[in-house]
């Protein structure tokens, strides 16, 4: 299993961070996000296959 990384982007006035991931899982594998206290888990079902494409990204900024 690999790990998912940010790419890092340095703005003036922001960073962003952004990861993007295309996959086909099988029966049994699971797809999974969390963001605060929002979650969401699937698994594929028997006999299925999924191809799942994922993109986060996280806008850094001051405030004050």
């Amino acid at each position: 299993m690999a790990e998912l990384e940010f790419t890092v982007e340095n703005l003036p006035a922001q960073v962003r961070y952004e990861c993007t991931s295309e996959q086909v899982l099988t029966t049994g594998a699971q797809v999974g996000l969390r963001v605060g206290e929002n979650t969401i888990l699937k698994t594929v079902p028997a006999g299925k296959q999924w191809s799942v494409v994922g993109n986060i990204r996280v806008i850094e900024e001051n405030v004050e």
